[in-house]
């Protein structure tokens, strides 16, 4: 069996260029938190405001990695205005 490909998003950087990670398709609250480099509770704040978008599966909020990236982008955008 081939190996699956592995979703890349690209994000500017500081300096002009881009900078290129790897993100899961979903996270727990706590991946997403370690992810941001945010605590847990300060994720689950987030997600009450609205800031950070989440969904239950079952019992799991989880974070989909695309939503991460708007957070990141949003919070950029915040302190670049």
């Amino acid at each position: 069996m081939a190996p699956r490909p592995t979703p890349t998003t690209s994000l500017d950087d500081a300096d002009g260029g881009e900078t290129t990670m790897t993100l899961q398709l979903v996270y727990t609250v706590q991946e997403a938190a370690e992810v941001l480099r945010i605590g847990n509770s300060t994720a689950r704040e987030r997600i009450r405001s609205g800031e950070l978008r989440s969904f239950k599966d079952g019992t799991r909020r989880l974070v989909l990695g695309e939503d991460l990236m708007a957070y990141v982008r949003a919070r950029r955008e915040a302190t670049h205005a």
